[in-house]
């Protein structure tokens, strides 16, 4: 995903309003405050010897990213946001959990995110 792409996903709706949400939840998460300290501490420049696994995060706009994807630990009612933003839409119809998890993955990573998606598409009355 370009970086412009991200820079808009950050700053357009409807996801400002999860904006604040997801970086107070990135605060207090542990891996996100490691993997921050560490992007401040080494930052990317190319010839280090940074790993793959560590090349894959970066901040953009103040947000820790991750592949390109927005980051933020499975916490409280976060995930749960997320998810309706794809899935209770009318016009999307209510996908099932396999096309809901491919269009929330397109903007948003968090661990576990499989099986938060199954259980939210699971418990849709519709």
């Amino acid at each position: 995903m370009p970086v412009a792409r991200l820079l808009a996903i950050v700053s357009v709706e409807p996801y400002d309003d999860l904006m604040p949400a997801i970086i107070a939840a990135q605060a207090s998460d542990p891996v996100a405050a490691d993997v921050s300290a560490k992007l401040v501490d080494r930052p990317m420049i190319e010839g280090t010897d940074t790993t793959k696994e560590e090349s894959q995060w970066k901040v953009v706009a103040g947000v820790l990213t991750y592949k390109g994807r927005i980051y933020f630990p499975a916490v409280d009612s976060l995930p749960g946001k997320v998810i309706s933003l794809f899935h209770d839409n009318p016009a999307s119809g209510h996908f099932g959990a396999l096309k809901t998890t491919g269009l929330v993955s397109r903007d948003f990573y968090w661990p576990v995110m499989d099986s938060c998606v199954r259980k939210y598409v699971s418990g849709c009355e519709v």
